[in-house]
C-alpha cells in the first residue's frame, strides 16, 4: 500500500512502500510457484534433449596418458585396457550393463553359445557365422587357436610382453572343429576360465597378421569390430539382448608413438 509522505525537512520530499504480511505472503508463494515452474521446464528439456540425440558419430572423451600400444594382450595399464577394451572382441563378455560380474552375467560377444564337458575339463565354443575382419578375410576356429597359442608361448612368433601367460598354465590345447567350433582341453577342472575368457582383456587376433608386423602393416589389417543386435545365448533359460550381427571386426597392433619422449633438434 501507498503510505504517507515522509517527514522532516520539506525539502525532502518522497514515498515508500509498506508491504503488509499478506502482501509478503502472497509474493513468496508466486516465488516459490516460479521456481517449480522453471525446474519443471528444465526436466522436460532435458527429458527433449535426450530423445533428440541420435546413435553413431564420435565420443571424445580425456584421458591422463597414451596406451604404449594397442595390442591389449601385451598391456596391463588402465592407460591401455580401458582404450582398449572396447575395440577388441572376445569370445565371450561380462554383461556390462550389470553392476557384478558373475558366471551367469556372462554374455556372447564372438562365440554364440558354450557348454562344459560332464568332468569339467572341456570347453566347448559355437562360433558366430559371417564375422569378417577389416581385410575381409573371414573370423574362424583358426584364429581363436593362433591367438592362444600365441599366449601360451607355442608359436615362432612372441609378443613383446606376455602379462596373462599365466593366466593359461592349465590349458593344454585349444582344438578347432571345421571354421565355427573350438574347444578349450584342460589339465584339470577350472570353472572360472569362462570368468577369464569373459574379462575383456582376452580377445581373439587374426591368425593372418603376425604380433610383429609393422604399424602400416597393422593398419592395413584391422581385425574385428563387430556390430552389435540380439543374441540368444542357448544354455540359459531366457534371451540375451546383446551383441553380434556379421560384419568386420577390429583390432589394431599399430604402436603409438609417445610424444612426450625428448626429441633431437
Amino acid at each position: 500500500m501507498l503510505a504517507s509522505k515522509i517527514g522532516g525537512n520539506p525539502a525532502d520530499v518522497g514515498y515508500y512502500v509498506q508491504v503488509t504480511p499478506t502482501a509478503r505472503r502472497a509474493i513468496m508463494r508466486l516465488s516459490w510457484i516460479g521456481v517449480a515452474v522453471m525446474t519443471v521446464l528444465m526436466l522436460w528439456l532435458d527429458n527433449y534433449g535426450a530423445l533428440a540425440q541420435k546413435s553413431g558419430g564420435i565420443l571424445k572423451m580425456p584421458d591422463f596418458a597414451s596406451p604404449a600400444s594397442m595390442s591389449i594382450h601385451e598391456e596391463v595399464t588402465r592407460a591401455a585396457v580401458t582404450v582398449l577394451m572396447p575395440v577388441f572382441n572376445n569370445l565371450v563378455l561380462f554383461d556390462q550393463h550389470k553392476e557384478r560380474n558373475t558366471i551367469e552375467t556372462i554374455v556372447p560377444d564372438l562365440a554364440e553359445s558354450w557348454a562344459w564337458s560332464e568332468d569339467g575339463k572341456e570347453l566347448t565354443f559355437k562360433l558366430r557365422h559371417g564375422v569378417k575382419w577389416h581385410d575381409g578375410k573371414p573370423f574362424t576356429a583358426a584364429d581363436v587357436k593362433c591367438t592362444w597359442d600365441l599366449l601360451q608361448g607355442k608359436t615362432p612368433d612372441k609378443l613383446r610382453l606376455n602379462p596373462r601367460k599365466a593366466w593359461y598354465r592349465n590349458l593344454d590345447e585349444v582344438t578347432p572343429t571345421g571354421d565355427d567350433e573350438v574347444t578349450f582341453y584342460l589339465k584339470r577342472p577350472q570353472p572360472y576360465l569362462s570368468g577369464l575368457l569373459a574379462s575383456g582383456v582376452s580377445p581373439v587376433y587374426p591368425c593372418h597378421v603376425s604380433p610383429g608386423a609393422d604399424a602400416a602393416a597393422a593398419d592395413r589389417h584391422r581385425p574385428v569390430q563387430v556390430r552389435r543386435v540380439q543374441a540368444e545365448r542357448i544354455c540359459q533359460a531366457h534371451p540375451q539382448p546383446r551383441l553380434l550381427e556379421a560384419g568386420a571386426a577390429i583390432s589394431r597392433r599399430a604402436r603409438i608413438p609417445d610424444r612426450r619422449q625428448r626429441r633431437d633438434a
